[in-house]
């Protein structure tokens, strides 16, 4: 891979730009954030609520952020993203994007502000992040060969994160921990996985996913040296159920994660079950975790993330849907109140 080209777009069915990250307050409170923006082309892929818009490339953008201290999460899913006229037209990744919301428009970005360097802005955060390592080319070369997909894949495991949070309109400085992942494809992608990015206190970072429950395992280790290694001798072992309300769906919210040739035995807890979101018919689950275990003998501890796709809902399609329908409809009832409101005062 080559960079910042790589950076950029790339002709690929699907292909997305993926922050998280655990961040902490100057009084000690501590917060989580996801920030994802998506580019597809939608007749290929199938996805939910973007696979009937009639255009050969469409962005669309996921988020969350949650409040550990009290327990609240904030997730916002939109199935279209409108780019600026100015987005991709300078040396280095420059994304410009709207995204609708109840107090108007607001501007979102996604820009490599230096080698290694982003900065990334939605509705309710807006952060600095510097890449301490080199990207981590997962594989060895950043190239995964699955059955009719080739899956391109490269993260920054260790990022330094500064800026603002804001929660009930009040903004908050923050300081923390970030990781990003670019990834892009040429097939219509696994339809479930287990995925995990974890930052440990001696300096290393593990990346681990399992595709289908065990077809394609594999975990990405970037020591503290970044002499990367490569595992697929995992052994994963749920060790907690949480069940959703709203869709029925079971996610396993603790783990306990082997990598026996690298002497790695993990404990994972999420610290709020409650964090599912949906996306049309698609749900899954996205979170931060807390770590603890020993790599090589010697105890580590850390934080990261977990996402799981592909649980089934117990719940019909239908009545996600119509639950879906009413909180849709108030939300652009309320907006299109707001934008009629603003235009009568705002009339000559």
């Amino acid at each position: 891979m080559q960079f910042p080209k790589d950076s950029f777009p790339h002709k690929s069915m699907i292909e997305w730009w993926y922050f998280n990250g655990n961040l902490e307050d100057e009084k000690g409170n501590k917060y989580a954030f996801m920030n994802c923006l998506f580019k597809t082309e939608p007749g290929k892929t199938g996805i939910p609520l973007v696979n009937k818009i009639p255009a050969k490339e469409v962005y669309f953008s996921h988020s969350t952020l949650s409040d550990l201290k009290n327990k609240k999460f904030i997730s916002r899913t939109h199935p279209l993203s409108i780019l600026s006229k100015d987005s991709l037209t300078k040396k280095r990744l420059f994304i410009n994007y709207l995204n609708p919301s109840t107090s108007g428009y607001v501007n979102n970005e996604l820009i490599e502000t230096g080698n290694s360097k982003y900065k990334i802005k939605n509705e309710d955060i807006e952060l600095n992040l510097e890449a301490k390592k080199k990207p981590l080319m997962h594989n060895g070369k950043g190239e995964f060969n699955l059955p009719g997909n080739n899956i391109y894949y490269y993260s920054f495991t260790d990022m330094d994160a500064e800026g603002i949070i804001r929660i009930n309109g009040k903004a908050i400085k923050v300081k923390g921990k970030a990781w990003m992942d670019h990834e892009w494809s040429d097939g219509v992608g696994v339809r479930s996985w287990n995925w995990f990015s974890v930052q440990l206190d001696n300096g290393a970072e593990i990346m681990i996913q399992d595709y289908h429950s065990g077809e394609n395992i594999y975990a990405g280790i970037n020591p503290k040296n970044q002499k990367a290694e490569f595992s697929d001798d995992l052994i994963m072992l749920p060790k907690k159920m949480w069940k959703s309300s709203v869709t029925g769906a079971k996610y396993p919210t603790q783990w306990r994660i082997e990598i026996p040739s690298k002497k790695i035995v993990l404990e994972l807890k999420a610290p709020i079950e409650k964090q599912e979101l949906l996306f049309g018919s698609m749900n899954y689950w996205e979170g931060p975790i807390v770590v603890t275990g020993t790599m090589n003998g010697k105890k580590v501890r850390g934080r990261g993330f977990m996402e799981l796709v592909g649980r089934k809902m117990e719940k019909t399609a239908l009545q996600i849907y119509r639950r879906q329908l009413r909180e849709n409809a108030a939300f652009y009832i309320n907006f299109a109140k707001k934008e009629l409101k603003y235009f009568w005062k705002n009339r000559k």
